[in-house]
């Protein structure tokens, strides 16, 4: 798939009669593909508790931590300003 048919996509998986993490799994897997990236994956923020989790993943491995504090990290950045961030490696 490329880039430009990506939110094409990703309305159809967003469409479909499926429950909401077989759904994010699908998300993830959409978009590891279009970008050819390593790994990819769909987080739940919960602000009441204070935790991010992670809720589906496309990649070699699962992610090493699963649940963390909504204040860690990069992911904390992309809370803030409310805005997607990618990181490269």
């Amino acid at each position: 798939m490329t880039n430009r048919r990506l939110p094409d996509e990703l309305q159809t998986i967003l469409a479909l009669n499926e429950d909401r993490i077989t759904k994010a799994k699908r998300i993830a897997e959409a978009i590891r593909e279009a970008g050819a990236y390593r790994w990819v994956g769909i987080y739940d923020v919960n602000v009441r508790p204070g935790t991010v989790s992670n809720i589906a993943w496309s990649g070699p491995n699962a992610p090493a931590y699963p649940v963390f504090p909504i204040t860690k990290a990069l992911t904390s950045r992309a809370i803030t300003a409310r805005k997607t961030l990618m990181w490269v490696m």
